[in-house]
């Protein structure tokens, strides 16, 4: 068997990004394997010097064409096109990316139709209503979605939720599904250098790209009620690491809460710089906020990376990869009602009691959430699919 994987990706490099080369990277140790990249222009620099050394196929759609539908329909074209001209249709899986349904994609798979196509689902794609705003790009799921599937062989979704999702809309009996996890390159990741703060302050620590699913505003409103309703054990600080048009407004809600000296906003960071920050900060904040998502679950790669690093952290979902007795992970309550800071502080000090919790930490990582560890289910998957249906 061998995999031809697809994803339309970003020009740059973010988490996204990283996760489907580290896949990639799992994949072809053990498989022959392709990796395409779609996406709208030529990658940055440094993504580009990672694709290089990969020798990772790269589409994107001419300089000339600038609707995005004309542009959608150009890489499509073209990646049906090279798979058509390299690859045989015998024993070789479309692995892609679930790029949402519609009709360029349904032409896609039309044409592929030779091909064993399976595709991965990082979201339910029934989520049309967010936070009372309607999600424009998901608009084509209604009329597609269920024609778009009916192509496709196998689902493989990082949640239960997600692909059950799946099963309603194709039917069970036709059903082939499973759950894998998002999973982290654990190796070249180093484990944090974190010395137990004496001091009478809880430092936490969020990392990423802010948006209203994580919870930021939340925790930050959750900080000042705390602030004038409980008796302060502790001083909270909250570094926030990363930017995004959502970081204003969470800079203008410090403000109007006077919580200036306890929220610090750094803005975009370099990352041979973060090692400071995870050193320097006791637990990490994972989403807080995924019920804004009509999300039940997750398995954000942010809670992968923190428990590389060995930073214990909090968030609002399960995730099937970790288990409700790990100990360096805090599931907080859902929904919009405040935190309690109190148990966030007992969180705290428990692990800071647990002095090696940050190998601990990068040891589970390494034996649970690497793509080494988890990419022989789905080429088991994978190999089952073709077996199936021959």
């Amino acid at each position: 068997m061998r995999i031809i994987y697809a994803a339309m990706v970003n020009k740059s490099m973010s988490g996204v990004e990283k996760k489907i080369i580290s896949q990639f990277d799992a994949l072809k140790r053990i498989r022959d394997t392709s990796l395409y990249l779609l996406m709208n222009g030529k990658p940055d620099k440094h993504f580009f010097q990672e694709i290089a050394d990969r020798k990772i196929r790269t589409i994107y759609p001419e300089s000339s064409i600038t609707n995005p539908i004309k542009r959608r329909k150009n890489k499509l074209d073209i990646l049906s096109k090279k798979i058509i001209e390299e690859f045989s249709y015998e024993d070789n899986v479309i692995y892609f990316r679930y790029p949402l349904a519609d009709s360029l994609f349904y032409k896609f798979l039309k044409k592929m139709k030779d091909y064993y196509i399976v595709t991965e689902h990082q979201i339910p794609e029934n989520k049309i209503f967010l936070e009372k705003k309607l999600q424009w790009r998901l608009l084509p799921e209604i009329i597609w979605g269920k024609s778009v599937r009916k192509k496709i062989d196998g689902f493989v979704g990082v949640t239960q939720e997600i692909i059950e999702y799946q099963k309603m809309i194709v039917g069970s009996r036709k059903f082939k599904g499973i759950v894998i996890g998002n999973g982290i390159t654990t190796c070249n990741e180093s484990v944090r250098n974190y010395k137990v703060n004496e001091e009478n302050i809880i430092k936490l620590l969020f990392v990423g790209t802010p948006y209203p699913p994580h919870g930021l505003d939340r925790l930050i409103k959750s900080i000042k009620f705390w602030q004038n309703n409980e008796p302060h054990r502790k001083t909270i600080k909250l570094n926030i690491v990363g930017y995004s048009k959502f970081a204003e407004e969470y800079k203008d809600l410090v403000r109007k809460l006077d919580l200036q000296e306890s929220v610090q906003f750094h803005g975009f960071v370099e990352n041979y710089k973060l090692d400071s920050f995870y050193d320097n900060n006791d637990i990490a904040i994972g989403s807080l906020a995924l019920h804004r998502k009509n999300a039940q679950e997750t398995s954000e790669l942010k809670a992968r990376e923190y428990c590389t690093k060995g930073i214990p952290f909090i968030c609002s979902s399960p995730d099937n990869d970790f288990p409700s007795s790990f100990p360096y992970r805090l599931q907080v309550s859902r929904g919009e009602a405040h935190l309690d800071i109190n148990e966030i502080v007992d969180f705290v000090l428990r692990c800071r009691r647990s002095i090696n919790h940050p190998i601990e930490m990068h040891e589970y990582s390494c034996n649970n959430l690497d793509w080494n560890k988890k990419i022989n289910r789905l080429i088991k998957f994978l190999d089952e699919i073709i077996t199936t249906i021959t």
